[in-house]
């Protein structure tokens, strides 16, 4: 998802409403639904309320079985996840040297160091990488069990787009606290892309009716819908396309040319 048009659901006031009372919460569902902005749009939201929040991506940390030290595994989830909560924060030297001096096991060095900063909200992304993490030894499940059972002050928030083939963790699969599921947009929502399809299209066609047609492709899948309204504001500098079919050749054009995942699906559904 791009900020510039970004939709806000339901579930984003939800979700802060939640973690604002202190809810440890899951937002769980299909593949490409927007976790990752809701997760940095949800960060901001608690900053600008007054609340200390920290995002995590186990993404970013390479956190796959085969990235991991033999016998290291763990002490690497648990201060990857804390490292990159604090990549580029002041407190990222003070918080290593507190994590070396320390001598517990790994996940009670994490509360620890958590406790001593509460009350904080920390969102792990990507958190559908733990059921693959338990492969080794169940690592994938000992840091979900971290998170659910925090030091108080502390409440977690994980985001994990399912896939039907991903294996279930040992225990409660991916699931903390309170369940989000986000949905495709509905009209209503939609609506907000409006002003981002203000001056396309030909001459008399209102932007209510290039919607209309951006969602008769899209479905309101979100992924798909402001990815194809960002190709559509930002054509290739050599590329014009026809006013009168607009929407149709972008998405041929994309379809043909790119091949990226989600238009391969999408590709499919036609």
């Amino acid at each position: 998802m791009r900020p510039e048009i970004y939709v806000e659901r339901p579930i984003d006031r939800e979700l802060l409403s939640a973690l604002l009372a202190g809810e440890p919460c899951s937002v769980l569902g299909p593949p490409r639904m927007g976790y990752s902005c809701l997760a940095r749009r949800t960060l901001a939201a608690l900053h600008a309320e007054g609340r200390l929040a920290l995002r995590a991506d186990l993404a970013s940390i390479g956190a796959s079985p085969g990235s991991f030290i033999a016998g290291r595994e763990e002490e690497q989830l648990f201060w990857g996840v804390l490292s990159d909560c604090f990549w580029d924060e002041p407190l990222s030297s003070a918080f290593e040297a507190e994590w070396m001096a320390l001598h517990t096991p790994p996940a009670e060095r994490f509360h620890t160091l958590l406790a001593a900063i509460a009350p904080v909200v920390v969102m792990v992304d990507s958190g559908d990488m733990l059921r693959d993490l338990d492969a080794l030894g169940g690592l994938g499940t000992r840091f979900h069990q971290a998170m659910q059972a925090p030091p108080p002050g502390v409440t977690f928030c994980l985001f994990a787009g399912n896939t039907s083939t991903a294996q279930p963790l040992a225990s409660d699969p991916l699931r903390l606290g309170r369940v989000f599921t986000p949905a495709d947009f509905t009209a209503e929502e939609a609506a907000a892309l409006l002003p981002a399809l203000q001056g396309l299209g030909r001459p008399g066609y209102p932007p209510t009716a290039l919607l209309a047609e951006v969602l008769s492709w899209t479905s309101g899948d979100p992924y798909q819908t402001e990815a194809l309204l960002f190709f559509l504001k930002h054509p290739p500098p050599d590329q014009v396309y026809e006013p009168n079919r607009l929407v149709a050749t972008v998405v041929a054009d994309r379809l043909d040319s790119l091949h990226r995942p989600y238009f391969t699906a999408w590709r499919q559904k036609q």
